[in-house]
């Protein structure tokens, strides 16, 4: 079985922005990602710990803004407004999972639509889809692509595997794995389907798919039952069994080294190129 691992084309993508970074910083202009959080769950904890961590290496500042969720409906507005009109934050993202008590979708549509580095609001999705190598042009001055679409994007070029090819089965209809990739593939007329909880006959839906990216979240969900022999695998969120799914699948993604941090790679770039718009 083939390892679809992202450490290639991280390398390639830090490489990339460490030569934009050094040229905004020689413009007195530096990257700023601003990450606003309610509560301290540990696994939103970890997640911010990472793309700081890595947001530092490659010379981008991180500013953290946290609340508490009975102060959240009144606090959140006021620092997204304060964030959206503030020229030198370039980036802004709200840490999800939000507490129940709190809509995302009415905080993330006050995100400023070009701070809207994890394209959540969904505004991309309103004008004709790009071509990842269109994607990275420097003539690209577009909305955001969401960095999980293009996490899966670059992983399919790097190892020339062709949607087109394939018929895609996504296992989750989250707002961050399942829905982008499912409008997008759409949109390029590639073969597609989209199951999750409430789905008939699931299993027997996702073993129609060559190709099967999972978002659900649950652990060991996904097994070698849910797959047809010779399947690539894209693991997104950490849900399939990896011990069983390996006998079966052709390829497949890791669960470290992954999907993962080439998402945050790519949330990065997403800022360092609104950055560098600012040059215009």
């Amino acid at each position: 079985m083939i390892q679809l691992v992202s450490a290639p084309i991280i390398e390639q993508l830090h490489h990339g922005i460490h030569q934009d970074v050094g040229l905004l910083l020689s413009e007195d202009i530096t990257p700023h990602l601003a990450v606003v959080q309610v509560d301290n769950l540990v696994e939103s904890d970890r997640y911010i710990r990472i793309k700081t961590n890595v947001a530092k290496e490659l010379g981008i500042t991180v500013s953290h803004y946290q609340t508490t969720a009975p102060l959240a409906a009144a606090e959140l507005p006021d620092v997204l407004s304060f964030l959206a009109t503030d020229e030198e934050t370039h980036g802004t993202i709200l840490q999800l999972p939000l507490p129940r008590s709190l809509s995302a979708d009415d905080f993330i549509q006050r995100i400023a639509p070009l701070q809207d580095v994890d394209a959540l609001a969904g505004r991309w999705m309103q004008k004709p889809a790009v071509g990842l190598a269109e994607y990275q042009t420097k003539e690209y001055s577009g909305t955001s692509l969401p960095p999980m679409l293009l996490a899966v994007l670059s992983l399919l070029v790097h190892y020339s595997i062709h949607p087109a090819q394939h018929h895609t089965v996504l296992v989750g209809a989250g707002r961050l794995v399942g829905q982008p990739i499912y409008h997008y593939f759409q949109s390029q007329g590639w073969s597609v389907d989209m199951v999750d909880e409430e789905t008939e006959n699931i299993i027997e839906r996702v073993q129609k798919g060559s190709l099967v990216i999972t978002g659900t979240g649950v652990a060991d969900l996904v097994t070698y039952q849910w797959l047809q022999e010779g399947a690539i695998v894209l693991n997104a969120a950490r849900d399939v069994h990896i011990d069983s799914v390996s006998q079966i699948a052709s390829a497949m993604s890791p669960e470290t080294g992954g999907l993962g941090p080439l998402t945050v790679s790519w949330l990065l770039y997403n800022t360092v190129q609104n950055a560098r718009r600012s040059l215009v």
